[in-house]
């Protein structure tokens, strides 16, 4: 049985998009390889296990800054993928890297091994606030910093 260039085809149990599909479906799923992240902290939990990590993240030239909080293992380095329970864009004033402005953003500390505080500049407009991640409660502190911009 033929399959038109539009269809979907099944190979091996595995489905197989057509380029134009492919391109929309790693939109949704942060596939962008001109995204790049570069840390700015990382804080251990008290039984080591697991470390929070915040970051800044921009998708090329034309792209703001988001700053991102990722729950990740204490062995694990950052990947390139979007944060996974914090993330903050869109900023008044604009979040910038010249700015210096995105480190006084996210500040984390672990109160358990089981449980975070975030402290967060509420200005900033919420992509992403995760409550619970896996066995982490996260408790999130709105705070606006009161230090020169």
């Amino acid at each position: 049985m033929g399959a038109t260039r539009n269809s979907l085809r099944v190979t091996n149990k595995v489905v197989r998009l057509p380029n134009t599909w492919a391109l929309v479906a790693c939109s949704f799923v942060a596939c962008d390889s001109r995204c790049a992240n570069e840390v700015l902290s990382q804080t251990t939990s008290p039984d080591g296990a697991l470390k929070a990590v915040t970051f800044l993240r921009t998708c090329g030239a034309v792209s703001s800054y988001t700053a991102g909080l990722s729950i990740i293992s204490a062995r694990e380095r950052l990947s390139n993928d979007p944060a996974n329970v914090l993330i903050l864009d869109d900023t008044t004033p604009p979040l910038t890297r010249a700015s210096g402005r995105v480190l006084k953003s996210i500040a984390v500390t672990w109160v358990t091994p089981d449980t975070v505080v975030v402290n967060y500049d509420p200005r900033a407009r919420l992509g992403l606030q995760v409550v619970v991640f896996k066995t982490i409660r996260l408790r999130y502190i709105p705070v606006v910093n009161s230090a020169p911009r």
